[in-house]
């Protein structure tokens, strides 16, 4: 499997990135061979995991009412242990950076039953910002966060340690969250009740992502920091741009384990009809099964590209496991974006803006300004939409009581607010938007502003037995920067509410604000003031 001839295991060693990367100079995925490095790495990461699960075991010990978990946690890469699969079988609660999806991960993983999932917060220099990221922490499943409290005194000119202006100017917000407010959502037996949409997380992809990003470097790879690493891991971006495309449709999703669908302990047809696969380039046989049954089932399964090239290990396959699901047949020689590479963010131009990192855009095929991924896929059966005589997307295929849909696109530079706000946004919301519209799915809350529709909107709906709480805030990003903020929350001295209208497409009963009070009664459509940089909160019981 390696392409190895040791005469013992005794000689097996392990292997370092180097020693298997001149093996993937060659931008043919399917004649890679990534299997000496990549199970070196699951072991790697196998271990961390059992480590922490000892330290788990043994605090539970010494004080079996506590949760025991740790902070810092990274988001999932090659390297650093930070497999999510295995991490939250192995403690009971975590603090974790917001980069590549790790909140929506862990609340994903630990909904039902609830574990604790925490971030850090440090206070930014605006004052919309920091207060939307308060009610984010709440509205998105947070039941703690912790302060990183740099910057928040100051001595006055008495000598007295004080709170410093823009932390003071906070107090309302701190109080309020930590009121009757959060009480629905913080509690631990309300979960968040998603809509039937299952977002692939497939670790042994994120190491070829890993991969496939570092052949930009060449030999010079070890200079990838983690900081680097960060800002510029493909798989990363790509998966937060499918969870704001998802949610900029109006729709809540549930990430799918691929440890849990390799060892059967999830039934995906009876959980989802639209699962996603990120860019699962890594497909083990009982996920093939798992996901060619959900489709025969009557699910829909849908693919941006080069899914299944690879086997779990990283070992190239002669066709896509799942391409007969799909109705495509590749030709690799025709190559991947711009024909000469496989690298979506340069990280050699990582200083430089985030359009300058996606050099190989800028010979690609494209369609309806979408990227095109592979250059010579084509549909072999069922419906497409051709780009050249060489390459098909939106391959269509029905199998039994299913349907697949192939986009080969790639929606990786929708995370970028001004393609999210431009052409390549409302053509990624048109593609996806009618995909779900296809099955039967319609949003369960939309929201307004007069006659059209409220931008960048959020809506999660929290259960509690028979009562919900619906969280309305605004879409943005932890990480967006100061220009794409103000688009989203207005600008600072802009301190009025807006009227918006909510429609909450279920039979509701005795519905009020919870913040305000307000009683709007058995209504499925109502309007109220918003604060674009706070979050609306409202109870409600559905009529049965």
């Amino acid at each position: 499997a390696w392409d190895t001839a040791y005469a013992s295991f005794d000689g097996v060693q392990p292997v370092g990135f180097e020693e298997v990367r001149k093996s993937a100079s060659n931008f043919s995925l399917s004649k890679w061979n990534l299997s000496r490095w990549m199970e070196w790495r699951h072991f790697m990461d196998y271990q961390f995991a059992q480590v922490l699960a000892d330290l788990t075991r043994y605090t539970n010990k010494l004080d079996p009412r506590t949760p025991a978990g740790f902070v810092g946690g990274q988001q999932p890469s090659a390297y650093g242990g930070y497999d999510y699969a295995y991490l939250c079988r192995a403690v009971q609660w975590m603090e974790a950076y917001d980069d590549g999806g790790t909140n929506e991960i862990l609340r994903s993983f630990w909904n039902r039953p609830r574990r604790i999932h925490a971030q850090t917060y440090g206070a930014s220099d605006g004052y919309k910002k920091s207060v939307w990221v308060l009610w984010n922490r709440l509205a998105h499943g947070n039941q703690l966060t912790i302060a990183w409290p740099e910057g928040w005194m100051r001595t006055n000119s008495s000598g007295e340690r004080v709170l410093s202006p823009k932390i003071q100017q906070l107090a309302t917000t701190f109080r309020e969250i930590q009121g009757v407010a959060g009480e629905f959502i913080v509690n631990p037996n309300s979960y968040l009740e998603s809509d039937p949409i299952g977002l692939y997380y497939s670790h042994p992809s994120i190491r070829v992502g890993w991969a496939m990003d570092s052949a930009t470097h060449g030999a010079g790879w070890p200079k990838r920091s983690s900081g680097l690493d960060s800002d510029n891991l493909s798989s990363g971006r790509l998966r937060v741009s499918w969870c704001k495309l998802l949610e900029d449709l109006g729709y809540q999703y549930d990430f799918v384990s691929y440890l849990d669908v390799q060892e059967g302990r999830i039934d995906l047809s009876k959980r989802f009809k639209v699962i996603i696969l990120p860019q699962v380039i890594c497909l083990s046989e009982s996920e093939v099964s798992a996901l060619s049954d959900f489709v025969r089932s009557g699910g829909m399964l849908i693919a941006d590209a080069i899914c299944g090239l690879l086997t779990e290990t990283g070992r190239g396959r002669a066709e896509g496991a799942l391409d007969d699901l799909f109705g495509i047949r590749r030709d690799e020689s025709r190559g991947y974006l711009d024909g000469r590479g496989i690298t979506e963010i340069d990280a050699e131009y990582s200083s430089r803006p985030f359009p300058e990192r996606l050099r190989a855009y800028n010979n690609a095929l494209r369609y309806r300004s979408m990227v095109v991924f592979e250059r010579g896929t084509r549909a072999a059966s069922g419906s497409s939409t051709g780009v050249s005589n060489t390459t098909d997307v939106l391959v269509r295929k029905k199998t039994a009581n299913g349907q697949s849909l192939y986009l080969n696109l790639t929606p990786l530079a929708y995370e970028y607010f001004p393609y999210r706000a431009g052409e390549i946004g409302g053509a990624w919301r048109d593609v996806i938007g009618k995909a779900h519209n296809d099955i039967g799915l319609r949003p369960r809350v939309e929201i307004f502003d007069g006659g059209a529709t409220e931008p960048w909107m959020e809506a999660l709906l929290w259960r509690n037995g028979n009562r919900y709480c619906l969280a309305v805030l605004k879409n943005c990003s932890p990480s967006e920067d100061t220009a794409a903020s103000v688009a989203l929350l207005g600008k600072e001295a802009d301190r009025d509410p807006k009227r918006i209208t909510v429609r909450i497409n279920l039979p509701v009963k005795g519905l009020r604000n919870s913040r305000t009070r307000k009683v709007f009664g058995d209504v499925t459509s109502f309007t109220d003031e918003f604060k674009s940089w706070e979050a609306n909160l409202y109870e409600f019981t559905i009529a049965k």
